[in-house]
């Protein structure tokens, strides 16, 4: 698993987190059913994103799995076709 440092300043909403919307991290963690620590890791492109969370994200921010995929490439840049992954 990758792991990343983070680059989204704090005043500065990465893509994940803006697809995120209204819900605040903590709420949206518990309803994937991870830690908010966890979703800020995806978040900030700390950490992979495994390919369940993604479908997760799909159902709770009732985005298509393309918008999810844009994000993370997004805030992963290059790298991004390696961090949506199955478990």
């Amino acid at each position: 698993m990758k792991k990343r440092q983070g680059r989204w300043p704090e005043e500065n909403k990465n893509p994940l987190a803006k697809i995120r919307g209204g819900l605040t991290i903590e709420r949206a963690a518990v309803a994937m059913g991870i830690t908010g620590r966890t979703l800020s890791r995806y978040e900030n492109g700390m950490t992979d994103v495994p390919m369940k969370v993604a479908d997760k994200m799909v159902h709770l921010y009732q985005v298509p799995i393309e918008v999810i995929y844009q994000a993370v490439k997004d805030t992963w840049g290059d790298g991004a076709s390696t961090v949506i992954i199955e478990r």
